[in-house]
């Protein structure tokens, strides 16, 4: 299934009433049948997020760096009235740092993280089917890969990337008494 164009050619109405019904559709058979992904970019290379796993989706949002912070770490940003601490997705993968992510993606179970991307191509609507899990599939956070038409995107885990930033805080945190 192609997906639809990105924000910018004009579409932005039709992708954002596609991504709300995809939460709004009735649970049952013909959405069990389904797996909603939205179609990213990241460095330049196909991807995708399972809508199950973000919250919501924000384009061209203020992020205030913060000093000292990891490099994953791009900064804050006022979202749905609260502060969410924007990681560079790209760089949760191992690329390098994103200097201007257009798209903040909010974590579905932890609503205080916010994953920032460059591109948005699209909503994709899958059967199962066209999702395979293989212990060959590349990169970090990924552990399966979408077969959309001809085009191969990995499906990142944005349960394991929020795992890994609670990880670097921890880490960066103040030393543990002993």
């Amino acid at each position: 299934m192609k997906p639809h164009p990105a924000p910018g050619n004009g579409t932005a109405a039709a992708l954002r009433q596609a991504f709300d019904q995809a939460f709004a559709a009735p649970a049952g058979a013909a959405r069990a049948a389904t797996v909603d992904l939205l179609a990213i970019r990241i460095a330049g290379e196909a991807y995708a997020l399972r809508l199950s796993g973000i919250a919501g989706l924000h384009a061209d949002r203020r992020i205030v760096p913060l000093p000292g912070a990891a490099s994953e770490l791009l900064g804050v940003a006022g979202l749905r009235g609260s502060l969410v601490a924007v990681y560079d997705l790209g760089t949760l993968l191992e690329y390098p740092r994103s200097e201007k992510p257009r798209w903040i993606a909010l974590a579905a179970n932890e609503r205080t993280l916010g994953l920032a991307f460059e591109e948005l191509e699209g909503f994709l609507r899958l059967a199962p089917q066209d999702l395979t899990t293989s212990g060959s599939t590349p990169g970090r956070h990924v552990h399966e890969v979408a077969h959309a038409g001809s085009i191969l995107r990995p499906v990142v885990d944005v349960a394991s990337a929020v795992e890994t930033i609670r990880r670097l805080a921890r880490r960066g945190g103040p030393p543990e008494e002993g």
